[in-house]
């Protein structure tokens, strides 16, 4: 049977390299910061990142409900936390996360803005890019 659960498309908005974003304790992968040649200047890069139900699958993932997020780039690391609805989106469903160094923002697959928050910069207590790998 194939696997019918939704995505995030994660978007780097920064010129530098996402060398780890982790999602919920364990790294989903890396996202390359936006070129500035070319045809398509400034086009941020993306990440896929699934969704899952449940908290014990989440490491990696997305989950419903409260998800913490860490990613790494050259100038330092940064966190934030993103709730995603569960009863508003259901988990076929994809969203698009929209990610700089001081702001996140969650649309939907409409392009409707579901939310949006602050990303903090600097050490994240017990928490270095080595161990999110």
């Amino acid at each position: 049977m194939a696997d019918t659960k939704g995505k995030v498309y994660v978007f780097n908005l920064h010129s530098e390299t996402v060398d780890i974003f982790s999602t919920n304790g364990l790294s989903a992968g890396t996202i390359t910061g936006w070129q500035s040649g070319g045809t398509a200047p400034y086009t941020p890069a993306q990440l896929a990142v699934g969704r899952v139900l449940n908290a014990n699958e989440s490491p990696a993932h997305f989950v419903n409900g409260k998800n913490k997020v860490i990613f790494s780039i050259a100038s330092g690391l940064f966190t934030f936390e993103v709730t995603i609805s569960g009863s508003e989106f259901p988990i076929t469903q994809n969203l698009l996360l929209y990610v700089s160094v001081n702001v996140w923002t969650l649309y939907n697959q409409f392009g409707v803005q579901t939310g949006t928050g602050p990303v903090i910069s600097g050490p994240v207590p017990g928490v270095t890019a080595e161990n999110l790998r």
